[in-house]
């Protein structure tokens, strides 16, 4: 019996260095994490068609007719803390007598739309007040207007939308 005991107690002895052996080790490492501002503005289409072939003028009267299109969206992603605006403008200025209107839709209920503005060269605000969020396929509307001023125009205008504070 003395003999068993001495073995228990051998054998406990040696779990016990084993797990002293065994212990546990740990280590930290801190992990430093950053989003960037993200801003970002996009339509859906490249490119869009207006043309006035006078069939909706009317004699004696100086309007030659206007083209609408509406086909076109855009989106926008922005996880700042402060409010943005869309601006816009072209890159050169209209022909006398004719006019290039556009309007872009409230952001999602997230903005407000200036409504219908007509474009110049020089940047304006077309929706204001737009919080952090994703917003996708709101509408953007143009309309071409020519009056018997004008005379024949053929040519083209970049509308630049920009997403700004």
């Amino acid at each position: 019996m003395k003999h068993l005991t001495s073995i228990f107690a051998a054998v406990a002895f040696v779990a016990l260095v084993n797990d002293a052996a065994i212990a546990q080790v740990t280590a930290t490492q801190t992990v430093n994490l950053s989003v960037s501002a993200v801003q970002l503005i996009a339509v859906s289409n490249s490119s869009v068609t207006l043309s006035i072939d006078g069939s909706a003028a009317v004699a004696g009267t100086n309007g030659v007719g206007s083209a609408s299109d509406n086909s076109t969206t855009y989106s926008i992603t922005h996880n700042g803390a402060a409010s943005l605006r869309i601006t816009a403008a072209i890159d050169a200025a209209m022909p006398a007598g004719t006019t290039l209107d556009l309007a872009l839709a409230n952001v999602g209920g997230n903005g407000s739309s200036a409504g219908t503005v007509i474009l110049s060269s020089t940047a304006q605000d077309v929706v204001t007040g737009i919080a952090a969020g994703v917003v996708s396929g709101e509408a953007i509307s143009y309309t071409f207007s020519a009056d018997a001023t004008a005379g024949q125009f053929s040519g083209s205008r970049t509308v630049t939308l920009t997403l700004t504070n």
